[in-house]
């Protein structure tokens, strides 16, 4: 690998690749998809869940399916400059309606984060 990463570096990541499935298990390098429905069946209305997520992936479409199927309410804000207050107003409202709430890109709101926890 040292050798394939000093003339190859495009190659690294197949060669690993290669490697873990030739000597371990495929399993190790292979990704499964979220099935959404059993994340939602082993959790309660008390935790939180949290998506961390790649770039260019996005679950709103599948979590308003599976909260649509649940015959449950579902609203998304998407965090941002000045967003802090409405996802505190939505938040407090979710928790009194019992409505799921799913904020997106919690990243811009940093300050916000510590009293999420």
């Amino acid at each position: 690998m040292i050798i394939v990463r000093c003339l190859r570096q495009d190659r690294v990541i197949p060669s690993m690749r290669n490697y873990i499935e030739k000597y371990m298990k495929k399993e190790f390098i292979e990704s499964n998809p979220t099935i959404l429905k059993n994340v939602f069946d082993e959790t309660s209305f008390d935790k939180p869940i949290i998506f961390v997520l790649s770039p260019g992936v996005d679950p709103t479409a599948s979590l308003q399916k599976l909260a649509m199927d649940s015959d449950i309410q579902f609203e998304t804000n998407s965090m941002g400059r000045g967003q802090s207050e409405k996802a505190r107003r939505i938040i407090n409202s979710g928790a009194e309606d019992g409505k799921w709430i799913f904020l997106a890109n919690c990243h811009l709101s940093i300050s916000l984060l510590p009293e999420l926890e």
